[in-house]
């Protein structure tokens, strides 16, 4: 058997005949999916994680809460101890509305006045509980001499960190009238009468440095708690021992000469006409006037109506009767007339201006 040959007598290459497999064949397969569990894996540490920032910001925000409530509490405690300690600036420092705060009363000397006479003392402030970053309400109690106080302060934040008091200081109303012409002076400081003058909690007294008078009736009032308004209502003018004196000694003068007075004209209310109703004329320069026993005990022993009285002009009641007698002549008789009525028989209370010196009597027309 002959080999079997091509055209041109070559033998022909064998191709491979080894068949291709599907796998050979087939595209390439798509890359699968992560699995389920590992999706909750991941799910989970992102809630971890997540759960963790929300609890480092809740304990930021907590520790910074509980920062600013210390810090309101301190600004309440730093202003009553200044107040305590007699150092008005410092205590100022913690208000929010100290520029538009009256100063007369708000100083060191009415502050040291406050103190000599009720010491603020037993301080305790309490941190807030609660409170947002703006404002908050601090709980404090102290003492004010012998009186305990509880009471809250109100404070803000000052936009720096900080923080204000809102409401820190009380009132006192001065008595608006009564006391004319005096020297009005609160804690030792100079005061206007009818003033309403800012303070800090303390006790506040009122007096005068006009000589001869003092201030009677309620003349302390005590500023206990923040936003208190305070009066001494009862509060008057009253002269000292020796404002008395010199008061009863210009009157007993006056009158000794109005009564000493021959003539028809005389001062204190007692001047006479020169011709009665019934046409009698009386004789100019033989006036006899006096007073009994019961106007003299009254006239030693006078005192000011507190009632009708302003300040430095001190009004009198009535002192009693007069006795005149006076040359008269009627149808061409003479003789001596006893006055029995009218002004001329009656010693009306003088009012006193005790500013003058010495002090200036009058006496109001009839």
């Amino acid at each position: 058997m002959s080999d079997e040959t091509g055209v041109g007598g070559q033998t022909p290459e064998h191709e491979d005949a080894t068949p291709a497999t599907e796998a050979d064949t087939a595209p390439p397969a798509r890359r699968r999916g992560l699995r389920r569990g590992t999706w909750i894996g991941v799910v989970a540490a992102v809630v971890v994680v997540a759960a963790i920032l929300i609890a480092v910001v809740a304990v930021t925000a907590s520790t910074r809460a509980q920062t600013a409530r210390t810090e309101a509490a301190a600004s309440v405690s730093k202003y009553l101890t200044s107040v305590a300690g007699g150092d008005a600036r410092l205590a100022l420092g913690q208000l929010s509305d100290a520029a538009k705060l009256d100063r007369t009363l708000l100083t060191d000397a009415a502050l040291a006045a406050s103190n000599r006479a009720a010491p603020l003392t037993g301080i305790h402030v309490v941190t807030p509980a609660t409170g947002d970053a703006d404002t908050m309400r601090v709980s404090a109690s102290y003492r004010l001499g012998a009186t305990p106080v509880t009471t809250r302060f109100d404070v803000r934040g000052d936009g720096a960190g900080g923080w204000l008091i809102t409401n820190g200081t009380g009132r006192i109303a001065l008595p608006a009238a009564g006391f004319a012409g005096l020297t009005l002076r609160v804690n030792g400081v100079a005061v206007a009468e009818g003033a309403t003058l800012d303070t800090f909690p303390g006790t506040y007294t009122l007096g005068t440095s006009t000589p001869g008078f003092t201030i009677a009736g309620t003349d302390t009032v005590t500023v206990e708690k923040p936003s208190s308004m305070v009066s001494p209502t009862s509060a008057h003018p009253q002269l000292t021992a020796g404002g008395l004196q010199s008061y009863r000694f210009a009157i007993d003068r006056a009158v000794k000469g109005c009564i000493s007075a021959k003539t028809l004209k005389a001062g204190c209310g007692l001047s006479l006409p020169s011709r009665l109703a019934d046409g009698t004329k009386l004789v100019d320069g033989t006036v006899q006037r006096s007073l009994p026993k019961a106007t003299l005990a009254k006239l030693g022993g006078v005192r000011p109506n507190v009632a009708a009285s302003d300040g430095v002009k001190l009004v009198a009641d009535g002192l009693g009767a007069v006795e005149v007698s006076v040359r008269c002549v009627k149808g061409g008789q003479k003789g001596t007339c006893q006055i029995a009525n009218g002004s001329a028989t009656y010693l009306n209370g003088p009012v006193v201006d005790i500013s003058h010196r010495p002090p200036a009597v009058s006496w109001p027309a009839p």
